[in-house]
């Protein structure tokens, strides 16, 4: 009875830490949901019909869907992009796309299996607006500009130079 007992407690423990990794980097930006200048939207279930709009033929399929849309002067701090940095280094998240031009940054980062990319954040900065962007799904990168994003300071996500 007691090595029932031990083995309980042993897959308890193991699948409460798996799921407080896979919810790090949203554990990050949770804070911020109700803060002023800032806009959250979360969706869950097939999101990918959502997003294909015109496009009837994408591979791509995402279950979860976070944006956190900063304005103003409401920017996360330095503390929190550490907790950012940490969490995506820890979730084994690989840079994919760090570019810029005269008025915008765009970095995604991924986790890749079997030719999708599992989850996917990226960071947005546009004159005054830093947008936040967590998917989860089976992504294929090649598909990300032609997803009907449709918020403001989405329209730099149409841009995005990937083959």
């Amino acid at each position: 009875m007691k090595w029932y007992f031990i083995l309980l407690c042993t897959v308890f423990l193991f699948a409460e830490t798996t799921v407080a990794g896979q919810n790090q980097l949203s554990n990050v930006f949770r804070k911020f949901r109700n803060d002023e200048g800032v806009k959250h939207i979360n969706l869950s279930g097939d999101v990918t019909k959502m997003l294909a709009g015109k496009e009837k033929n994408l591979k791509s399929t995402v279950q979860e869907m976070h944006v956190y849309l900063f304005t103003g002067k409401s920017f996360i701090n330095t503390n929190d992009i550490a907790r950012v940095t940490k969490a995506l280094r820890e979730q084994k998240f690989e840079l994919l796309l760090d570019t810029r031009d005269k008025k915008d940054k765009i970095k995604i980062h991924g986790v890749e299996k079997n030719g999708f990319m599992t989850d996917l954040y990226a960071e947005v900065l546009s004159g005054k607006t830093k947008i936040y962007l967590i998917l989860k799904g089976n992504i294929l990168l090649s598909e990300l500009s032609k997803m009907n994003f449709d918020f403001e300071g989405s329209g730099i996500l149409k841009n995005i130079p990937i083959p």
